[in-house]
């Protein structure tokens, strides 16, 4: 009799994996086992059951084993900053909860697979990326407004909405500021403004005006005198320049003399030859600390004032006359007073001075300008009232130290003979 020998079927389920095809042999023949299947973001573990090593009577199916991979994340604070730099996640789980940055003037939207932020991230997307990778912070800067004003009144066109980080620009025309009956007003510059500044919360920029006069006083007592009590600083239009320069050529003992808050610049003829009329003219209290370096602590917290004509620093023969606000403190003396005045070279020069007691002024006179300093200098008592109080008894102590050491050595010596005598 002839026996039939029966053929049967090996199913590969490869649940999810790359496929493998069915495997049909006769009973009992051998059977090769197929290449391990493959699937992204996961390991293979194995079959769920021993592949027969010859087919069995009987067809069966037999299904494969994962278990996902895990990748490690990097978390990109694109510009801001982030407690958890790196985390691990597991494939096709959810990545769980996201730590949130932070970054000073943005508002943090989410965190997206690339930098080119088209797909978000969030604590219940599942893990989709089959390797190590970043994720990165997208922000949206914090809205700003800036604004530009005269007498605390927006310019046309403002304010405006900026964002955090952007640079300030400054409106494309000068504002300006209707005349009076005796003053123009030239725009100077916007108050706080720094050129390249950034965006770094509301900003307003108040513009600041120069006054400048329209009408020039008459000749008054051999002086033309321009009083602004509540200014630092005016411009002295081309046209006055001229018409008071017309006037000093029929008479130039004739001075000049601007008021300021501060003080009073008084300007000869010859000083005055050297002005267009477009400079600005200015008595300003100064910071002792912009001061050359080692003169700041003897200056301390003594009066310093920027006196300055645009950019004329030496006025050749022409002499100013400078009158600077000073009242006297207790203890000291109209005597001991003295302008040190500072050079655009950084120089210190002495200047003599007096003092009003009227006015309350400390009056000089220099041919340059730059910075002042009112300074009250107590001589030494030893060198008869010459001295330039650098050093308040400094000699004194000298003096004292050595008939202090004279002294001993002149007891060391008795002593000396006294023992001698007893032996």
């Amino acid at each position: 009799a002839t026996s039939t020998v029966n053929e049967y079927t090996i199913t590969f389920d490869t649940a999810g994996g790359s496929a493998i095809g069915p495997m049909t042999q006769d009973y009992g023949t051998t059977i090769t086992k197929p290449t391990n299947p493959s699937r992204v973001g996961y390991e293979f573990t194995g079959w769920s059951m021993e592949i027969p090593s010859t087919m069995p009577a009987k067809d069966l199916t037999i299904i494969a084993t994962w278990i996902a991979k895990q990748f490690e994340v990097t978390l990109d604070a694109n510009g801001g900053m982030v407690e958890v730099t790196s985390f691990n996640v597991t494939f096709n789980n959810t990545y769980g909860t996201l730590p949130v940055p932070s970054r000073v003037g943005h508002v943090f939207i989410g965190w997206y697979i690339s930098d080119s932020f088209e797909t978000v991230v969030d604590d219940q997307t599942v893990v989709s990326v089959a390797e190590d990778h970043v994720l990165y912070a997208k922000w949206q800067p914090v809205i700003h407004t800036l604004d530009f004003t005269v007498d605390d009144v927006s310019i046309d066109g403002y304010p405006i909405e900026v964002a955090y980080g952007t640079a300030v620009e400054l409106p494309t025309s000068l504002p300006t500021k209707d005349q009076s009956d005796i003053f123009a007003y030239q725009f100077s510059h916007w108050e706080g403004y720094v050129e390249g500044m950034l965006v770094n919360g509301d900003l307003l920029f108040e513009a600041v005006f120069v006054l400048v006069p329209t009408q020039c006083p008459e000749v008054d007592d051999g002086n033309i005198g321009f009083e602004f009590d509540d200014l630092d600083e005016i411009v002295m239009s081309p046209t006055i320049i001229d018409e008071i320069k017309d006037v000093l050529e029929q008479d130039s003992d004739i001075n000049v003399d601007v008021t300021f808050r501060n003080g009073t610049i008084s300007f000869d003829s010859e000083s005055l030859q050297s002005m267009d009329g477009t400079e600005v003219i200015s008595i300003k209290g100064a910071n002792p600390s912009e001061l050359p370096l080692e003169y700041v602590t003897s200056v301390g917290t003594r009066p310093v004032y920027e006196i300055s004509v645009g950019d004329i620093h030496d006025f050749g023969e022409g002499t100013l006359t400078i009158r600077l606000n000073y009242t006297l403190k207790a203890g000291e003396s109209a005597d001991n007073l003295e302008v040190w005045h500072f050079s655009s070279g950084g120089q210190l020069i002495k200047e003599s001075c007096t003092y009003d007691p009227v006015e309350h002024c400390v009056v000089f006179t220099t041919d340059s300008l730059s910075r002042f300093a009112i300074m009250h200098v107590v001589p030494d008592v030893d060198d008869g009232g010459n001295g330039d109080g650098d050093d308040d008894g400094g000699s004194n102590m000298v003096i004292f130290i050595g008939a202090g050491a004279a002294a001993l050595v002149l007891i060391g010596i008795a002593v000396f003979f006294l023992l001698r005598r007893k032996a």
